[in-house]
């Protein structure tokens, strides 16, 4: 008897629809948490607790995914009162989180650039500011964030030369520049009071290489013309 294979055929541009769909809900409602100790890590919830149990078993540590230190592991149903007192700390991660992850993400925008086609964020190196996407190819400018036009090739090679005599203190210049602005644009957006308790409990502007008063009061002017210069100025 010869055997009868059935071939079920399902159309292409549905089955895409599916799997967008299911990737789709994945990234809404879902998330992936890293623990801070090991290279284990889960999928979990969304809105999942920021206290994350390791099943390593060479790790197994409670930690907690914001200040990303361990938590105390409870021995009983009645914590003692040092683990009491140390997860009201990890409870003020919680409280304090959002407003956390606004000042990484200034820290982070301070020391990066975009490319402006696609969004691929890093830092450049001591070589010329003139940058090629690795992943859309798209040309751009470092310091200005804008896509750079084709220009003949001894023109580009005298840009090339002018640039990498003093890239490398430009560079450090422009992102210290940058990350003070940003630093002092949340200052002002969050308010004193607010910065001052993030910074009591998780230390990130006092590790940020900045003081408050350079956040606060340094001058970001980054081109200062003589009085007697006269500047264009775009109506």
């Amino acid at each position: 008897m010869l055997s009868h294979v059935l071939y079920w055929t399902f159309p292409i541009n549905i089955l895409v629809y599916i799997i967008l769909g299911i990737v789709q809900h994945a990234y809404i409602y879902e998330r992936l948490d890293h623990c801070p100790f090991c290279t284990f890590a889960a999928i979990r919830n969304i809105n999942a607790s920021h206290i994350f149990h390791c099943q390593h078993e060479q790790c197994l540590k409670v930690s907690c995914l914001i200040c990303r230190k361990v938590c105390p592991k409870f021995q009983s149903d009645y914590g003692t009162d040092e683990e009491l007192a140390e997860m009201d700390k990890h409870f003020k991660c919680a409280e304090l989180a959002d407003d956390k992850h606004i000042i990484d993400q200034y820290l982070e925008s301070g020391q990066k650039i975009a490319c402006p086609k696609c969004g691929l964020a890093g830092m450049k190196d001591d070589a010329c500011t003139h940058m090629t996407c690795p992943t859309c190819a798209q040309l751009w400018r470092y310091f200005c964030g804008k896509k750079l036009k084709i220009v003949k090739k001894h023109e580009m090679e005298l840009m090339v030369y002018l640039i990498i005599i003093i890239i490398g203190i430009v560079i450090l210049m422009f992102h210290r520049n940058r990350s003070s602005r940003l630093l002092h644009e949340i200052c002002e957006k969050l308010g004193k009071e607010r910065i001052d308790e993030l910074d009591r409990h998780f230390n990130i502007i006092s590790t940020c290489g900045f003081t408050m008063e350079e956040i606060l009061d340094e001058d970001l002017t980054l081109i200062k013309y003589p009085d007697n210069i006269n500047t264009r100025r775009d109506d």
